[in-house]
C-alpha cells in the first residue's frame, strides 16, 4: 500500500473512558475539513502490545488475548507490567503476533468505522510502529482524500498510549476526554450491557490519572496534550471547539459545531449513541446529571468512595461521601450489579464472591487511609495506590488542603 500519511500530516489522537464524549469529540473533528477520524479502529493493536510486553515479562506466549486492560492498581507484578509499557516504543518487534488474527480482531471490533474493514489486509509490519503507520494509511484511504491534512483516531480505554503516540509521530497531539464517573457508570448501566463498579471506577481513574500525568509540564509530551471535559463540550461547544482549534494549531471552523455535518463510520448522518435520548443530535447538558436518577444512594456513594480523590482534581463535587470518610456498610456489603445482567466476557474477571468483594474494598480502605492522613508513604506504595508517586503527593495535597 503506497505510504499516504506524509510527515506534514497532523496526527490526532483521542482517548478517554468509554461513555464520556469521546465519540462525540471524534465526530466533532472529522467534521472538521481535510480531516479524517476514525473512531475505535485499532484497540487490539493497543492489547497486543500489552500481550508482547507481558510475555517478554513472564517468559510464555499464553497470554490472554480476551484479558481487558488492567487497572494496574494494588499488586506489584501488574504495575511491573505496567511501567515496562510505559518504557516500551512503539518500535518493538510485534513478536509471536498473527496479523491474521489481529486483522480479524479489528474488523469484529470497528462497527464504528466500518469503512477501514476492506482495506485491512494492507494493516502490516514487523513493529508497532509498523502497523500504527499502515492504519494511518487505512483510515486516510477509507475517510480522507487527495486533500486531507488531519488524520488520527479514537481510542477508548488507551489513555496510557497516549505517550507512545507522541513519542513516534513528532508532529501528533492527543486529546483526553474526561466524564464524571458518575455519569460514565451511569451511561454503561443504562445501556444494558453492565460491568461491576469496583471495575469501572478502577478504570476511570486510572484513565483520569494518565491524562494528568501525560498533561504535565515536565512530561517528554506535556505540550502536545489537552485535557477535556465533557461538562465543557456540552454546554459550551463553540468555546471548546475554539480551544481545540488552537491547541492543534488550525483554524476554526463551524462545521465543528454543526450536526450536519456528522457522519458515523459508514458515511451517513451521525446520530449520538446515548441511551437516555434515542437518537439525538445535538450538544445535550440534559445527560450532565442525569445520573442522579440513575442510581440509589448507596451506589453513587460507592463510586465517590473508590474515585473521591480523583473527582476532587477535576472538581467533581461528592454527594454523598462527606469528609472522605468510607461508610462501613459500603466496605462490608458493597452494592454490586447482579451476575445474570454482566456483560458475558467482563464474567471471568469479576469478584463475584462477597469475600473477593470485601478484599477489594479494604485494598481500598487502605488507599484512602493514605491518601486522606498524615503517614509517610514510600514511592512503591504510591505507585501501587496511585500509579504515579507525583500523581500521589499531588492529590494528597489537594485532599488535605496542603
Amino acid at each position: 500500500m503506497k505510504n499516504l500519511v506524509s510527515d506534514t500530516d497532523r496526527i490526532v489522537f483521542i482517548t478517554g473512558m468509554i461513555r464520556s464524549g469521546t465519540t462525540l469529540l471524534a465526530r466533532m473533528l472529522d467534521a472538521y475539513p481535510r480531516s479524517a477520524i476514525a473512531s475505535d479502529p485499532y484497540h487490539p493493536i493497543f492489547k497486543a502490545i500489552r500481550n508482547t510486553v507481558a510475555e517478554q515479562i513472564t517468559g510464555t506466549n499464553n497470554i490472554n488475548y480476551d484479558l481487558p486492560l488492567d487497572d494496574y492498581y494494588f499488586y506489584p507484578e501488574k504495575q511491573k507490567i505496567m511501567e515496562r509499557i510505559q518504557g516500551t516504543s512503539l518500535d518493538i518487534p510485534i513478536g509471536n503476533l498473527q496479523l491474521s488474527e489481529l486483522r480479524q480482531q479489528i474488523a469484529k471490533a470497528a462497527y464504528l468505522s466500518q469503512k477501514i474493514v476492506p482495506f485491512l489486509d494492507d494493516l502490516r509490519g514487523d513493529t508497532y510502529s509498523d502497523l500504527i503507520i499502515s492504519g494511518l494509511n487505512i483510515i486516510k484511504k477509507a475517510y480522507g482524500d487527495e486533500e486531507t491534512q488531519m488524520i488520527g483516531f479514537k481510542g477508548g480505554w488507551t489513555d496510557e498510549f497516549a505517550k507512545h503516540i507522541l513519542l513516534r509521530f513528532p508532529n501528533a497531539k492527543a486529546i483526553h476526554v474526561i466524564r464524571d464517573p458518575r455519569a460514565v457508570t451511569a451511561s454503561i448501566y443504562s445501556s444494558g450491557v453492565k460491568y461491576p463498579f469496583v471495575f469501572v471506577s478502577r478504570q476511570w481513574r486510572k484513565l483520569a490519572t494518565f491524562a494528568w500525568v501525560n498533561s504535565q509540564p515536565y512530561s517528554c509530551c506535556g505540550n502536545r496534550v489537552f485535557i477535556v471535559k465533557y461538562e465543557d463540550l456540552v454546554t459550551n461547544p463553540l468555546g471548546i471547539a475554539k480551544e481545540l482549534c488552537a491547541f492543534l494549531e488550525i483554524e476554526f471552523s463551524e462545521r465543528m459545531i454543526d450536526f450536519k455535518f456528522f457522519k458515523d463510520g459508514v458515511g451517513n448522518s451521525w446520530r449520538q449513541n446515548t441511551f437516555y435520548h434515542q437518537g439525538i443530535q445535538g450538544f445535550s447538558q440534559k445527560s450532565i446529571e442525569r445520573w442522579k436518577g440513575i442510581f440509589t444512594s448507596d451506589q453513587i456513594g460507592l463510586i465517590e468512595m473508590l474515585c473521591f480523590g480523583e473527582m476532587l482534581l477535576y472538581d467533581y463535587k461528592s454527594c454523598f461521601l462527606k469528609d472522605w470518610e468510607l461508610p462501613l456498610s459500603l466496605v462490608f456489603n458493597p452494592p454490586e450489579v447482579d451476575e445474570c445482567e454482566l456483560a458475558e466476557w467482563i464474567k471471568p474477571y469479576s469478584a463475584l464472591k462477597i469475600e473477593e468483594r470485601i478484599h477489594d474494598m479494604a485494598l481500598e480502605c487502605i488507599r484512602s487511609t493514605a491518601l486522606t492522613n498524615g503517614r509517610v508513604v514510600s514511592d512503591d506504595e504510591k505507585r501501587q495506590l496511585c500509579l504515579n508517586k507525583d500523581f500521589f503527593d499531588f492529590m494528597k495535597q489537594r485532599l488535605l488542603g496542603i
